[in-house]
């Protein structure tokens, strides 16, 4: 870009399934003409700055407006789950922004959402769910809410219209299919089951431009979400610009 120098401060690193909020500190010049020269840089967490807590498992959520005149909602619907002993959930909106709002719960409608929330265990002992009483009529006349804690495997879309708006997906093999030529010309089909399958986890990056003179970039630098194979613990990472 024009102006591509940058000078990082931290990196942030929200590892949701871990339960683990990392920093990466930085401080110093993505830039050609600054510092050493590096545009790329290999950054290490704090452990000081560490922040732990409940990891995160991904739930289906399907809510079900009645059938009946004003039932619908342009109101902003949130909710909250609750295990046993006293385990739950933060107040998760289940509308990004105001389009969905336009979109969801409307009467007679089923509307599915997929949300990472905090692990309360097995048993859902029973739910909150309300809205903030905002836009023209948002009285409700809520049906019924069905819950289920999904695992990672399975099938996704890849549609920003339907459950989680991804279009990109990371997959692991869950079996191994290998094909072998006899010598009486026949195919010998072999299939292995892969045991202990890496999982796919959400990570929420948050990067920090430093606070002076020409620190920003045009360069390809946001805050933004992934989808990745497991990590397990995050020790480092190499963060550059183009």
């Amino acid at each position: 870009g024009g102006s591509a120098g940058w000078f990082l401060d931290w990196v942030e690193i929200d590892a949701q399934s871990l339960g683990q909020k990392l920093v990466f500190p930085c401080g110093r010049w993505l830039d050609t003409g600054e510092d050493d020269g590096a545009i790329i840089r290999e950054l290490y967490p704090n452990p000081l700055q560490t922040m732990l807590y409940t990891p995160f498992v991904p739930y289906e959520i399907k809510v079900f407006t009645t059938d009946c005149f004003g039932a619908g909602t342009d109101a902003d619907v949130f909710i909250v789950l609750y295990g046993r002993n006293g385990v739950c959930t933060q107040q998760k909106r289940l509308c990004v922004n105001k389009r969905e709002r336009r979109i969801y719960f409307e009467r007679g409608a089923e509307d599915m959402f997929i949300v990472e929330l905090e692990d309360v265990g097995d048993v859902i002992e029973k739910i909150r769910i309300g809205h903030d009483n905002r836009g023209v009529n948002p009285g409700w006349h809520l049906d019924r809410v069905e819950i289920r804690r999904l695992l990672r495997k399975g099938k996704y879309w890849l549609a920003k219209s339907e459950e989680d708006g991804e279009t990109v997906r990371e997959l692991v093999p869950s079996d191994i299919i290998t094909e072998k030529l006899g010598r009486d010309g026949g195919l010998k089909v072999t299939e292995i089951e892969v045991e202990d399958a890496l999982e796919t986890h959400g990570y929420s990056v948050a990067v920090m431009t430093g606070d002076m003179y020409r620190a920003g970039t045009d360069a390809n630098v946001d805050r933004f979400t992934m989808e990745a194979v497991d990590l397990g613990q995050v020790y480092k990472i190499r963060i550059r610009h183009d």
